[in-house]
């Protein structure tokens, strides 16, 4: 029963976050601006700087909405393990 919970949660957050992104105006940046930030993010993740890959995924797919690994980190990095 614990899997489902840890399931619909990871949904819930990442149906919120697509809904967030995809709210905001889209914008213009070149190409080089989003490898520099999936870089980060990546490097981030790598790191468990969790809370920061989370924002820079974030930022990721908001200039590419439809990079599907960026979507999946970001909830990853949403959903990750927190220290309390």
């Amino acid at each position: 029963m614990r899997g489902n919970s840890r399931l619909w949660m990871l949904a819930s957050v990442l149906c919120l976050t697509v809904s967030e992104v995809w709210s905001q105006a889209p914008s213009e940046q070149p190409p080089q601006k989003f490898s520099e930030i999936a870089r980060q993010a990546e490097k981030a993740f790598q790191e468990n700087r969790l809370d920061d890959a989370a924002k820079l995924y974030r930022e990721a797919v908001r200039l590419r909405p439809q990079w599907p690994e960026g979507w999946g980190y970001l909830a990853a990095a949403e959903f990750g393990p927190r220290t309390l």
